[in-house]
C-alpha cells in the first residue's frame, strides 16, 4: 500500500487524545461539610437565645467543629476548607456564648429595675385613674 495520498503528499497526522489525570486529593466531604456548617453557625449565631435558629446554630457549630477536626486528623483532602470550618464553627460558638451572656446581663438589669417601674406605674395609674 502506498502511504501517499492522491496528490502525492503524506496524509495529515491525526490528533492524539491523551487523557488528563487530575490528582486525587482524597475525600473532601468532611472538610466541605465542616465549612458549610461553620458558615451556617456564624450566620445564625445572633439568634441563640431561646429560638429554634439558635438551637440549629449551636448544633451546626458543634457538628462543624467535630467534622473539621476529624478531617484534619485523618489528613483527608480539603485541608483549607477544614481549617475554615473549624475557625467558623469556633467563632459561631464564641459569638453565641457572648450573645447569651449579653442577654443574661440585660435581663438581669431589667429585672432589678422592675420594682421601681411597678411603683412608678402604680403612682401614675392612681394619679390618672383616680
Amino acid at each position: 500500500m502506498n502511504e501517499f495520498n492522491e496528490n502525492g503528499n503524506l496524509p495529515a497526522p491525526q490528533p492524539q487524545f491523551v487523557p488528563v489525570l487530575q490528582p486525587q486529593n482524597g475525600n473532601r466531604g468532611l472538610a466541605i461539610a465542616s465549612m458549610v456548617l461553620g458558615i451556617v453557625s456564624v450566620c445564625l449565631c445572633w439568634c441563640w437565645v431561646f429560638t429554634w435558629p439558635g438551637v440549629i446554630s449551636a448544633a451546626c457549630a458543634i457538628t462543624g467543629l467535630i467534622l473539621g477536626i476529624i478531617s484534619l486528623k485523618k489528613r483527608q483532602g480539603g485541608k483549607g476548607m477544614a481549617i475554615t470550618g473549624v475557625i467558623l464553627s469556633g467563632a459561631g460558638i464564641i459569638l453565641g456564648i457572648i450573645i447569651i451572656v449579653f442577654y443574661a446581663i440585660l435581663f438581669t438589669a431589667m429585672l432589678s429595675q422592675m420594682p421601681d417601674i411597678m411603683r412608678d406605674f402604680n403612682r401614675y395609674d392612681n394619679f390618672y385613674m383616680g
